[in-house]
């Protein structure tokens, strides 16, 4: 993927990637961007990382939780302008569209919410609770565990290239 595999994305709204030396989070707005990145965690392990993010104002930051600790998250680049992009597109986990961005790992439990979890939630789901536990704004919950499932909203959905392996 060019150093640029992608964890999760959202069509042109939303980017969550890491770029060979970070992990970093791109929100897309009217005119240009926001991005944040934190230090990847270590390689050939598991982990469990939350990132929080309240786009409806620009100058707002996104939070990240690795294992259930924040970690320090640094703003890198800031040239948004406007409202955030939001659109009905779906997420992709693992890569990019165009199978150009490839994720160069395992991934489990992919979930995401219409709110800022806290603190205490994050910690929770870092000591391995479901996020299934914290229904209050979860919108999407894919655990990858046997079938490719959005529990939340019992919708089957569509993988190419990989394979489902228990875990």
């Amino acid at each position: 993927g060019g150093n640029l595999g992608r964890l999760s994305q959202k069509a042109s709204e939303l980017t969550w990637f890491n770029n060979s030396t970070n992990y970093a989070l791109t929100q897309n707005y009217a005119t240009g961007a926001n991005q944040w990145e934190h230090t990847s965690p270590a390689l050939n392990e598991w982990h469990n990382i939350i990132v929080t993010l309240d786009s409806t104002l620009t100058t707002n930051d996104a939070l990240a939780y690795v294992d259930g600790k924040s970690v320090t998250f640094t703003q890198t680049v800031a040239t948004a302008v406007g409202s955030a992009v939001v659109n009905a597109n779906p997420f992709l986990i693992g890569n990019a569209a165009t199978d150009t961005r490839n994720w160069a790992g395992g991934l489990a439990e992919f979930a995401v919410w219409n709110r800022i979890l806290t603190p205490g939630e994050a910690a929770s789901i870092g000591k391995g609770f479901s996020p299934a536990l914290f229904s209050n704004g979860l919108t999407s919950y894919v655990p990858l565990v046997r079938d490719i499932k959005d529990f939340k909203n019992n919708t089957a959905l569509t993988i190419s290239g990989t394979v489902v392996a228990t875990h």
